[in-house]
């Protein structure tokens, strides 16, 4: 059996953290990368384990791929501080490890509005998140990080379970976050925007989501689901048209 690290990043995130590291208790060592947290997150992860590293915020995979250099072992498991590994998992976790493959992918089912969300693209949502950090670590992008890795990938049977949302006010302060990365990173890459995209790409997300992958199995939740998606993509397009504004507004001074 090779040893595993858990790597957490968290920033104020004393109301989930505790549940997080607990499932993580089958793990050789767990990491803790931790923003600058306000609230009692650093002091409940020390519970768990010494290794507590406050940094500065510089976006999700540089704070990851931190994680990975301070981790002792090779094989790498990541998990966000809202998320939980499932006793069935963690079984499957140990049988897989070591194997013929340097990274897994594992499947992610999502707690939102008092159900686990079945459709929408929302599962089973697979992506890499046990791997040898010798042949992979996160790709730096500003949102929608992943593992790039060199070897043969496989799949574990089992889910994370991912408690994303308090609420719907909490996902629209997430969506306003995440457009905003989104479209400066659009605005770096000259990101056409138009009319067309602003009034046409929203609705076709939202059909896309709710009849062709499944929303409508969840019922009330899916029709939300997929509204805040066709919200999320109406802002990305809003925002790097407005930010363009400003640039152009700049150059004129």
């Amino acid at each position: 059996m090779k040893a595993i690290t858990g790597v957490v990043i968290t920033y104020n995130e004393e109301h989930s953290i505790r549940d997080c590291l607990k499932s993580l208790s089958f793990v050789d060592e767990i990491v803790i990368i931790d923003s600058n947290s306000s609230d009692r997150t650093r002091d409940i992860a020390r519970e768990f384990t010494d290794k507590v590293f406050s940094v500065d915020w510089k976006g999700y995979a540089p704070a990851k791929n931190y994680g990975i250099r301070k981790a002792t072992n090779d094989w790498i498991l990541s998990l966000d501080a809202d998320e939980r590994i499932t006793d069935d998992l963690r079984n499957a976790i140990l049988d897989v490890v070591p194997d013929r493959c340097t990274a897994y992918r594992i499947s992610r089912r999502t707690w939102y509005l008092d159900r686990w969300i079945k459709g929408g693209g929302w599962y089973p949502d697979k992506n890499i998140r046990l791997f040898n950090r010798q042949y992979g670590q996160f790709r730096n992008v500003p949102v929608h990080e992943s593992v790039e890795t060199d070897g043969p990938i496989g799949d574990i049977e089992g889910d994370i379970l991912h408690y994303s949302y308090k609420d719907i006010s909490d996902h629209v302060l997430r969506i306003n976050k995440y457009s905003d990365l989104v479209s400066n990173k659009w605005l770096a890459e000259d990101r056409i925007v138009n009319i067309g995209n602003m009034v046409f790409r929203p609705v076709w997300e939202f059909i896309r989501k709710w009849l062709f992958r499944g929303g409508f199995r969840d019922g009330q939740a899916g029709v939300i689901l997929a509204g805040m998606h066709a919200f999320y993509t109406f802002l990305k397009y809003a925002k790097t048209y407005e930010r363009r504004l400003a640039v152009r507004e700049a150059e004129k001074e």
